[in-house]
């Protein structure tokens, strides 16, 4: 898939996160909780505007912080 096709099949849920002359990363969400926070995200990744990799990547929980008196 070119990097034109795919940007026109994913419009509304997509954002460039990195971006050189012949390199691409795009990230969807690909999964929200309750709240509507995003839990995974697809990765995309383009070399010379064609596909060459995707990942799905699951969101950090945070840790438990005890806080004492």
């Amino acid at each position: 898939m070119s990097e034109s096709e795919f940007k026109n099949s994913e419009k509304y849920n997509l954002e460039l996160v990195e971006e050189t002359s012949q390199h691409a990363v795009y990230r969807r969400v690909a999964a929200a909780d309750a709240q509507m926070k995003p839990v995974s995200y697809h990765y995309y990744y383009f070399n010379s505007g064609t596909l060459v990799r995707t990942e799905l990547v699951e969101t950090p929980k945070p840790g438990i912080v005890l806080l004492s008196k």
